[in-house]
């Protein structure tokens, strides 16, 4: 598995049990990543699509984002998503998903550089996911995210 993910400087950590890893939550409902029952939102399977095809789910590393959720809150608004909000899941926790439940296959996060963005990460398979097995994870990275607090809701009906 890969743990080890370059800083901003290039050296290289360890993505701990205990880090946080951060997940946009489009707030247009069009997308569909959350449902409001009773004042509360719940994450839905959508929160967690795959990017650009690509059989992982993209994620940031809190502990490399230097303002934390709102680094990656200020990094939507450029995109229009000045409503978004910001799920958690915690690494240790998403390592630990049973592989039988995704495909008997192992999950793990790592550090996947994009331009401008040293926090970014995935959460993918090893084996790599299937189409099909992608959508096991997504839902249970659902139920994580949606047992603990979000970092930022969405502002709702936006």
């Amino acid at each position: 598995m890969v743990d080890r993910i370059p800083d901003r400087n290039g050296s290289l950590i360890k993505i701990d049990d205990e880090d946080r890893l951060f997940r946009r939550i489009r707030a247009q409902r069009k997308f569909g990543d959350y449902e409001i029952s009773d004042g509360k939102i719940y994450l839905t399977d959508n929160a967690f699509d795959a990017s650009h095809g690509e059989p992982s789910v993209s994620v940031d590393i809190e502990r490399l984002c230097i303002d934390g959720a709102e680094e990656v809150k200020n990094r939507l608004k450029a995109k229009g998503g000045e409503n978004n909000g910001v799920a958690v899941l915690i690494a240790g926790e998403v390592r630990k998903i049973p592989k039988q439940y995704v495909g008997n296959r192992a999950v793990d996060a790592c550090q996947y550089h994009v331009k401008n963005n040293p926090a970014h990460g995935r959460i993918y398979g090893i084996p790599p996911f299937t189409l099909f097995d992608l959508d096991l994870l997504k839902a249970r990275l659902k139920l994580l995210a949606n047992s603990r607090k979000l970092a930022i809701d969405p502002k709702w009906g936006a």
